[in-house]
């Protein structure tokens, strides 16, 4: 499905506009995942996730990574130093407690990692020391924030951030899951190891590995899983030069990736999807300074 879209959306021209509509549109996910929280509230062991038509809840982990675009281009502008720092700021602190109340120690690390990259990759033209003065600075407020948070905080959801409770279970046995794979692969045959077991077989070798890389490496092998080092590489070529906002977005994605089996995961593809858009923006696409002067003009 995701591919017939892909190959759909190749055929268009998008005219700027356009394509900062889609980024918008792309960013703003996260506010349409607040009001389906909101109406469609669901929980799966105490942790908040939706299930809209009844039978088929959304991962808590999953869900939260569909906060990550919200709270990570708010982060952005305030970086840059745009207008609406109040309005970011809440945004950012309403994103972050649902992000909590999923329970989603993966997705929380994901989200840090990118906002470290946000604010040393999307601007370079600030030195070193400023940067780390914003770093003290939105550390100070995070702490705050995160200590306002806590404090309405469930004691369930509380206790899944705890060290304790991550040694205790391993990170819910993954640990244990990865070190099964990697036992598994070392004793696989040739062409097993080259070519993968083929698509979704790990659920029925033993467990999904709760790693994309590792569901890559078992399902597609070697071949597969140089295939999607490149297609990644490409995109985060692509986005530190056309639209360095989505770059932090898909880098804490990877990070997201690497505690979650993410293949079919819809973020992801929205930003494979997003890159045959965006592919000859120039650098000053988005939120990157003065607009391109002949943004109308502009094609695939």
């Amino acid at each position: 499905m995701y591919a017939i879209i892909a190959f759909l959306i190749y055929q268009v021209d998008f005219k700027y506009n356009e394509k900062q509509f889609l980024v918008k549109c792309f960013c703003n996910m996260s506010f349409i995942c607040v009001i389906l929280a909101l109406f469609f509230r669901y929980d799966f062991e105490g942790r908040l996730t939706i299930c809209v038509n009844g039978m088929y809840p959304e991962d808590p982990n999953q869900f939260c990574g569909y906060f990550i675009p919200g709270i990570l281009s708010s982060l952005y502008y305030l970086f840059k130093n745009k207008k609406g720092t109040l309005l970011n700021i809440l945004l950012i602190g309403t994103y972050m407690y649902f992000a909590f109340l999923t329970g989603s120690r993966g997705g929380l690390i994901a989200i840090a990692f990118g906002g470290l990259v946000a604010l040393f990759i999307v601007d370079e033209k600030n030195s070193v020391i400023k940067k780390v003065g914003k770093l003290l600075l939105i550390l100070a407020v995070a702490l705050i924030v995160t200590y306002l948070i806590v404090k309405i905080l469930p004691d369930n959801i509380i206790a899944r951030y705890s060290i304790s409770d991550v040694t205790e279970t391993g990170g819910t046995g993954r640990l244990d899951i990865w070190k099964f794979y990697f036992n598994y692969y070392s004793n696989s045959e040739l062409f097993r190891k080259v070519m993968g077991n083929g698509a979704a077989t790990n659920g029925y070798i033993y467990r999904v590995a709760h790693n994309m890389w590792i569901d890559a490496l078992l399902e597609t092998g070697v071949f597969g899983l140089v295939l999607y080092l490149i297609i990644t590489t490409e995109c985060l070529k692509l986005y530190y030069k056309n639209n360095r906002m989505i770059f932090a977005i898909y880098v804490a994605y990877i990070a997201l990736s690497m505690s979650l089996s993410l293949f079919a995961y819809k973020p992801i593809w929205v930003i494979f999807i997003l890159s045959l858009v965006l592919k000859e923006c120039s650098n000053e696409f988005i939120g990157e300074g003065k607009l391109n002067e002949q943004k109308e003009n502009t094609h695939l």
